[in-house]
């Protein structure tokens, strides 16, 4: 689950919990419309809880995200860390 809010020309993404690929399309389309509504996004701030649990559905969406036109800025957490060493791109961002 990915709660989203907005100010000032940035898009908060917090992904909270589970996040499994079962809710994907919907977090995908509350993202598109987050980035979409009213001003214009240029930033993206990433925040992983600790306790959050992300399969390779969000993560693939995580990268999909740095790969974008936005500025973005993920928070390090460790679910993230163990991700990122799992498919051996710890330094990739």
């Amino acid at each position: 689950m990915i709660e989203i809010k907005q100010k000032n020309g940035s898009v908060d993404l917090i992904f909270k919990e589970e996040c499994r690929i079962f809710e994907i399309e919907e977090d995908i389309e509350k993202i598109k419309n987050a980035l979409n509504k009213g001003k214009k996004a240029k930033k993206i701030n990433i925040a992983i809880a600790e306790d959050a649990e992300l399969d390779t559905a969000y993560f693939q969406l995580i990268l999909s995200i740095l790969n974008s036109e936005y500025e973005v800025i993920v928070n390090e957490s460790s679910i993230l860390r163990e991700l990122k060493l799992l498919y051996g791109i710890e330094n990739a961002f």
